[in-house]
């Protein structure tokens, strides 16, 4: 497979119910300056805009995808967190 390829992603299942597992983004909000890129990002709708405060805010935390990231290198002002991956792994079984 060559770079321009597109990998598939694994089947995978949650070993708790998702409601259960709190991984989901956290916003600093002294370093969010309100570009949208994480709201626009989203297929999710984690994120929503909040105009008066002109910054992104998580409104639908457990619509993220388990173990997804992808919002956070996308962020210029690196005001988007996640806890550690680690501690959140086993919630994820991918099927064969």
């Amino acid at each position: 497979m060559n770079s321009d390829e597109i990998k598939p992603h694994k089947k995978r299942e949650l070993t708790t119910a998702r409601e259960l597992i709190d991984w989901y983004p956290t916003v600093d909000e002294s370093r969010c300056q309100g570009c949208k890129i994480c709201f626009d990002f989203c297929p999710k709708k984690v994120y929503e805009f909040d105009e008066a405060k002109q910054k992104a805010v998580v409104v639908n935390p457990y619509a993220c995808v388990v173990l997804c990231s992808g919002c956070l290198p996308k962020c210029p002002q690196q005001a988007i967190s996640f806890p550690k991956r680690a501690d959140f792994e086993h919630f994820v079984h991918y099927l064969l």
